[in-house]
């Protein structure tokens, strides 16, 4: 574990590592919720993501491409909704540049559609309550680490909006360096190499970073994908930090360079 603490920057997942995504909202939404929502606004069929095995931390293109591959007569369904919902999205925020409902243009449009049933989730009730809330102790780790110089970056399969609404209505700075599924959907490469655990997301995060790849190895990534996670700090040569707070099994064998915990305050950083 002395690798946390002598590491010059920290990345972190965001859902379940940063924000605690999958706990109910008052309204009784989370993520996993958020996303079949999504899927039937979009496909008109109920019962999709249960039909794919759940959402299994897929990043959206990733989720869009097993469902179209496993529910095959849905393809044109999905053009059939792009192109009729595309000046909307546009208005929304979406950039969608031509009518080819490609799997590109599909994410990026049903992206949307899932931000606008969980944008309005983020914040606190009458009687003091939030979601989400952040993960125990994150955000006392996460100012340490900031007051002792560290670097701070997320690398999420969520969406810079929404990380920014949270770590907001937290009352926390949100970490200066963010690589999400925004920057990474549209970019020209097969959906394998865009979503974790490919290691060219470490490359990515370095040009967001200004900084030579080779820096990002004085650094530790944490999650809670004991294998999404865990696999990207492997491909990266990272060490990798499993927060695993209910104690599940990891599923797969995690080399020396990688630990588990299940409470952020037993990392809380020793004074430098």
């Amino acid at each position: 574990m002395r690798a946390v603490f002598d590491a010059r920057i920290i990345a972190l997942d965001f859902d379940g590592t940063i924000g605690n995504t999958g706990a109910p909202s008052p309204n009784g939404m989370n993520v996993h919720k958020a996303y079949d929502m999504a899927l039937y606004r979009v496909f008109g069929v109920k019962g999709i993501l249960a039909a794919v095995g759940g959402l299994q931390n897929r990043a959206p293109i990733e989720l869009l491409q097993d469902v179209l591959r496993e529910l095959n007569d849905l393809r044109s369904v999905a053009g059939a909704y792009y192109r009729g919902n595309r000046a909307r999205l546009i208005r929304r925020g979406a950039h969608l540049p031509d009518r080819r409902c490609t799997i590109e243009a599909l994410a990026e449009a049903f992206v949307w559609v899932k931000l606008d049933i969980l944008l309005g989730e983020i914040g606190k009730t009458e009687d003091g309550s939030i979601w989400p809330m952040p993960c125990e102790g994150v955000l006392e780790f996460l100012a340490q680490a900031s007051a002792q110089g560290k670097k701070i970056a997320v690398i999420s399969s969520g969406h810079e909006l929404f990380i920014r609404k949270c770590f907001e209505m937290w009352g926390a700075p949100c970490p200066r360096y963010l690589l999400t599924d925004d920057d990474l959907r549209n970019l020209p490469f097969p959906v394998a190499k865009k979503t974790k655990p490919s290691k060219l997301l470490y490359t990515l995060l370095s040009v967001k970073m200004k900084c030579p790849i080779g820096d990002l190895q004085d650094s530790v990534y944490f999650g809670d994908d004991a294998f999404k996670d865990g696999m990207l700090a492997e491909n990266a040569y990272v060490p990798f930090g499993w927060y695993n707070p209910e104690g599940k099994p990891a599923g797969r064998h995690m080399n020396g360079g990688h630990f588990e915990f299940r409470d952020w305050r037993e990392l809380l950083l020793q004074p430098a």
